[in-house]
């Protein structure tokens, strides 16, 4: 008798979600992708500068293997602007994309997005995000802790006004303050035994520096001119001068800030302040009109150089005051300039000779100009 042949053992083989899920991380037929669904939560961007740098968790109903996920991205103009994407699991438990890139300044609409088996999928609702313009520059505070007054004043009229804003190197002034700026250069000051050289001008951190010293055993010192008229050399009848400065005591320097005459006739008037060595109190001084040689009226303050002071002339046709730090230091009405002044802010050697060593600085952070309008 034959031996009988056994029918071979059937098996079968239970599909379920885990084998569908270890499938679908190989490769995903079309038609079952179709039916997977996908969600986002904690999509957020935060912009630093020009740098964005967004954030998602993305989840998928089915385990899937993405070719790549991330976060897509579009300008105003609807132009792609995606951020870095890359292949990626995506489980049911969900899987966290943090992405950075940088843009121009604009408005950006992005969301949380993936490609699965060829096909795009938009995931979650699109959120929105500006990176702004640079910033505008903003003024650096005042140096000296008091800002430069702008705008006119009760019976006077702002006309000139200067903040030291751009950078010059110890040389080049004025450079770009030509226009409203001059200074005497290449000759003796007052008392014959220094140079006004402007050489030892420069701007920085929001001040004009006088760098007072000796080159060659001659002192030298500056004389910076506000061109007040328009930018022309000359000044005015009658007005209101403000600055705001300190400097280093300096035994043998000192100041003498002047309105001088346009016509170079002493006799027409002088009024000095501050004026005085820069190791004593600061001083004003108004000359008589046709003797400008005698002094009319002397004044002496309290205050010093080493300190911030505002000192202010305030000349009007009914007289001459010297204000500092908003006190009125004295009236002159006897002997009142009824020509034109400019002013010119000499700072060189105060009659003795400064020693060979003596050398510091003396800074102005603004000044200020009015006409009298009454």
């Amino acid at each position: 008798m034959g031996r009988r042949h056994r029918r071979p053992r059937r098996f079968r083989v239970a599909i379920t979600a885990t084998s569908i899920g270890i499938a679908l991380l190989v490769g995903t037929s079309p038609a079952l992708a179709a039916t997977i669904t996908y969600s986002t939560t904690a999509l957020s961007a935060t912009v630093s500068g020009r740098t964005v740098t967004a954030s998602t968790t993305v989840k998928a109903s089915v385990a899937v293997s993405a070719s790549v996920a991330g976060i897509c991205a579009r300008n105003s103009t609807g132009g792609v602007v995606d951020f870095p994407m890359s292949a990626a699991s995506i489980s049911t438990s969900g899987i966290t994309l943090t992405r950075s890139r940088t843009l121009s300044p604009g408005t950006y609409t992005y969301w949380a997005c993936a490609k699965v088996s060829g096909a795009w999928h938009d995931i979650g609702s699109k959120k929105s995000f500006t990176v702004p313009s640079a910033a505008p520059a903003v003024a650096p505070a005042s140096p000296s802790g008091q800002a430069m007054p702008v705008g006119n004043l009760p019976g006077w009229q702002q006309t000139f006004t200067e903040d030291f804003k751009t950078n010059v190197a110890m040389g080049g002034f004025p450079g770009p303050y030509a226009p409203k700026w001059a200074s005497y250069n290449g000759f003796p000051d007052s008392s014959g035994r220094g140079l006004y050289a402007q050489k030892i001008l420069s701007v920085h951190d929001g001040v004009l520096d006088m760098y007072l010293h000796s080159e060659n055993g001659r002192p030298l010192g500056a004389a910076p001119v506000p061109l007040v008229d328009g930018g022309k050399w000359g000044g005015q009848i009658y007005g209101r001068f403000s600055v705001r400065f300190k400097g280093d005591p300096l035994p043998g320097f000192g100041s003498g800030w002047l309105l001088w005459p346009d016509s170079g006739n002493w006799n027409d008037g002088e009024v000095d302040f501050p004026e005085g060595g820069l190791s004593h109190a600061i001083q004003g001084y108004n000359h008589n009109i046709g003797n400008g040689a005698v002094n009319s009226m002397i004044v002496t303050s309290t205050a010093g150089w080493t300190s911030w002071h505002t000192a202010t002339i305030d000349w009007k046709p009914t007289g001459v005051s010297f204000i500092i730090d908003g006190v009125n230091l004295g009236t002159d009405t006897r002997n009142i300039p009824q020509k034109a002044l400019h002013w010119v802010m000499q700072t060189a050697t105060s009659g003795a000779l400064p020693a060979a060593s003596t050398a510091g600085h003396v800074l102005i952070d603004w000044v200020a100009v009015y006409r009298y309008t009454g």
